[in-house]
């Protein structure tokens, strides 16, 4: 269970970066690429952060992550610029999964009115 400091830090980090991503001309993801950011989870220590991203990009997941790791040093700094810690948390960027289980349900459906429609 999370407390309530997690929560606090978790959510400014959260709308930090949402700013971050949508204006920062330095971060190479900033031109044209549309990154959402679900969930920041912050571990009890403080020490490690997960951030949960979602992408409506034509670009791979993979590459947007190693995009994102290779700018992890970069969106830490601009973390520790906004935000008042004794040491920022490690990064850690995921992929949000709902969003391939509705494409798989979207895919299979779409299967489904195939068949249907040509019997």
């Amino acid at each position: 269970m999370k407390n309530q400091r997690q929560l606090q830090i978790g959510e400014k980090i959260k709308r930090h970066l949402g700013k971050v991503f949508a204006s920062d001309a330095n971060l190479i993801l900033s031109d044209g690429h549309n990154i959402t950011i679900s969930q920041v989870d912050i571990s009890p220590d403080l020490k490690n952060m997960r951030i949960i991203i979602d992408s409506f990009s034509k670009i791979k997941k993979g590459n947007i992550l190693k995009i994102l790791e290779q700018e992890s040093g970069y969106i830490k700094n601009k973390i520790a610029k906004e935000i008042n810690l004794r040491s920022i948390p490690n990064i850690k960027f995921v992929f949000h999964e709902n969003k391939d289980n509705i494409n798989n349900v979207e895919q299979i459906l779409m299967e489904e009115a195939k068949k249907f429609n040509t019997d």
